[in-house]
């Protein structure tokens, strides 16, 4: 089911944004689920996430 629920964010995202939003909500995920997103916000380093989803400085 949580595989159904990420295919069908993926979908939307693709009608709605293209294919960089699907890409920034990819490589958001890959980072969330590997734990490497807490490191970032802990450390302020965003520099691995693509332009499309990095916070502004």
């Amino acid at each position: 089911m949580i595989d159904e629920s990420k295919e069908a964010t993926r979908e939307h995202l693709l009608e709605e944004g293209g294919k960089e939003a699907v890409e920034g909500w990819d490589a958001m995920t890959e980072l969330w689920e590997s734990g490497e997103m807490q490191e970032m916000i802990e450390s302020g380093d965003y520099s691995d996430l693509p332009d499309s989803v990095r916070p502004d400085e």
